[in-house]
């Protein structure tokens, strides 16, 4: 679900999702792109931690060493903003 910060009631969109598989604590979902999403629920504390994954590499790169280069700079910030 997401939901927009100008007017969140009217702009929330649905996503169907699949459920591929479950576990006490973890469920993976597949969406109709090829994405998958997992949700793990942890109780032990009131951390919410999100990592995303995504395919990459000089096989789907034009240029070599790109992604590599986007990804490394990720972590920097910018002039006006800290990486956090």
């Amino acid at each position: 679900m997401l939901v927009s910060k100008t007017n969140p009631i009217s702009d929330i969109k649905n996503y169907d999702a699949k459920v591929i598989s479950k576990s006490e604590n973890k469920v993976k979902y597949g969406l109709k792109n090829g994405a998958e999403l997992v949700i793990q629920k942890n109780t032990d504390n009131s951390i919410v931690a999100i990592e995303i994954a995504s395919v990459g590499g000089n096989h789907i790169e034009k240029i070599p060493h790109t992604l590599n280069l986007a990804s490394s700079l990720v972590l920097k910030g910018t002039k006006n903003f800290t990486e956090e």
